[in-house]
């Protein structure tokens, strides 16, 4: 049994062949139907849609401004339901488009600025809107098609894919270390002044070299104990 998105789709192709066959008796013969059935469709066409599209006399077809409204949006539909078709009968569908794309700047520039460059070489009808910022990008809100983040967000339902293991060291300017001292453990850290990677948290979990972990309170502090 036809689905009703088959019927809607069946109704404008036979209401397209009406308008360009100019009467019913000719699109039916052009579609090898009974006049009876081209007859139909369009009924429910107009009956579906509340509007008179076609106004019939016994010798030609006139169309409504509606019907003329529906026939401009059906042939643009139509070539659309067409063309998706033939590609899934080709096998073949070639990436076209705008993609979003947001990335933090200095790995963004280092490392997906060269892929997106290759993947619009591969594909031209893509076409790339890129952004880099350090911010947190409201995917939704923001239209952003895909992100590289540090760290997936919280309770986030997006789709999420690791691309590889991050990591980073506490490092200290050799004049500052002078001045206040080469901190002993990490918990030496808390007396230190503390600047840190929006986004990161307060928290510094730490890995020592045998594998050890500890966590560090580590509040951006700067400039608290000069």
């Amino acid at each position: 049994m036809a689905t009703r998105d088959t019927d809607d789709i069946t109704e404008l192709r036979t209401f397209v062949t009406i308008v360009r066959a100019k009467s019913l008796s000719a699109a039916a013969r052009e579609m090898g139907l009974a006049l009876s059935v081209v007859s139909k469709r369009l009924a429910a066409l107009e009956r579906r849609t509340q509007t008179r599209l076609i106004t019939r006399s016994t010798r030609r077809l006139a169309l409504t401004e509606e019907g003329l409204d529906l026939y401009e949006i059906a042939q643009r539909i139509l070539a659309e339901v067409d063309w998706a078709e033939a590609v899934l009968a080709s096998g073949q569908v070639e990436p076209q488009g705008l993609l979003r794309v947001s990335a933090p700047v200095a790995f963004g520039r280092a490392y997906v600025s060269p892929v997106c460059q290759d993947l619009v070489r591969a594909h031209p009808k893509i076409s790339i809107d890129f952004r880099l910022t350090d911010r947190l990008v409201d995917l939704i809100e923001e239209g952003v098609d895909v992100a590289v983040r540090i760290a997936p967000p919280k309770g986030s339902q997006l789709t999420i894919r690791e691309l590889i293991d991050d990591y980073r060291i506490v490092v200290g300017a050799p004049g500052y270390l002078e001045r206040r001292g080469m901190p002993k453990s990490p918990a030496d850290l808390v007396n230190h002044d503390r600047v840190h990677y929006r986004g990161v948290g307060t928290h510094w979990r730490l890995v020592g070299p045998g594998g050890k972990r500890v966590e560090v309170r580590a509040a951006s502090e700067w400039g608290a104990h000069r």
